[in-house]
């Protein structure tokens, strides 16, 4: 089936998931490392955060896909797309940089050259050639961050 849009209420209730399509991919390895750490056995469990993230969560713009990250034991949220700005804003003191590097969820993309960061998030119907997206644990707040680019 080809499926060009799907209504809240039907991806919420989990339509896509009937039809086998998904939205996004989630860092299922990740996760079952993250509760196996905690002592809970994740087989259950980790499916139903797999489809709830997979299945039933709006797919995020991105130039590439990447793994829906995990933290605590759980799936992050997703907030938004940040640049420059928001970054240091984030950082409390001013050093955006380093907040970047301290919080991405791919150590090995923490050398990432802070001059090609986007100077803020792309206001509606903008695009830069660098995308970095900002998600919080649901369990503990802290802040995840991906990046792409194009």
């Amino acid at each position: 089936e080809r499926v060009e849009f799907v209504c809240e209420p039907c991806l919420a209730g989990g339509r896509l998931g009937e039809r086998g399509l998904t939205t996004n991919e989630a860092d299922v390895e990740a996760l079952r490392t993250q509760l196996r750490s905690r002592g809970i056995a994740d087989g259950e469990l980790v499916d139903e955060r797999r489809a709830e993230v997979e299945e039933r969560t709006p797919g995020v713009e991105t130039w590439q896909d990447f793994l829906w990250p995990a933290h605590c034991g759980d799936f992050c949220r997703f907030e938004q797309e940040v640049g420059q700005a928001e970054l240091t804003a984030l950082a409390g003191d001013g050093d955006g940089a380093s907040f970047f590097r301290a919080h991405v969820y791919d150590e090995e993309a923490a050398d990432l050259d802070w001059e090609f960061v986007p100077p803020a998030a792309p206001a509606a119907g903008e695009a830069y050639s660098l995308g970095i997206y900002l998600f919080r644990c649901v369990e503990c707040d802290r802040p995840v961050l991906l990046w792409d680019a194009d």
